[in-house]
């Protein structure tokens, strides 16, 4: 775990994922179809972050750049603005 945070977790989100709960934000696991390690952010508290970012009923697309405009930045994740902004189609 002390590898994932000094090479995948943005210096800035490291205090606070190693900090939340008893065993910090991201843990490792046996991935259940491949049998392989796997990291992965706990969702605990993210029914609670979603329901403060979003403030209307949105697609499933819109609710992953949410997602991982509030979750992902602490594994090192972003969308790039033009995948969020809207089409004018």
């Amino acid at each position: 775990m002390t590898t994932l945070y000094e090479y995948l977790v943005p210096p800035q989100f490291k205090a606070q994922t190693e900090n939340v709960g008893v065993i910090g934000a991201i843990t490792i696991t046996d991935h259940p179809a491949t049998n392989r390690p796997v990291f992965f952010i706990h969702p605990c508290q993210t029914a609670e972050v979603m329901e403060a970012s979003i403030d209307r009923n949105i697609t499933a697309d819109e609710y992953l750049m949410v997602w991982i405009g509030a979750m992902g930045k602490a594994a090192g994740l972003h969308v790039p603005l033009q995948l969020a902004r809207p089409n004018d189609t």
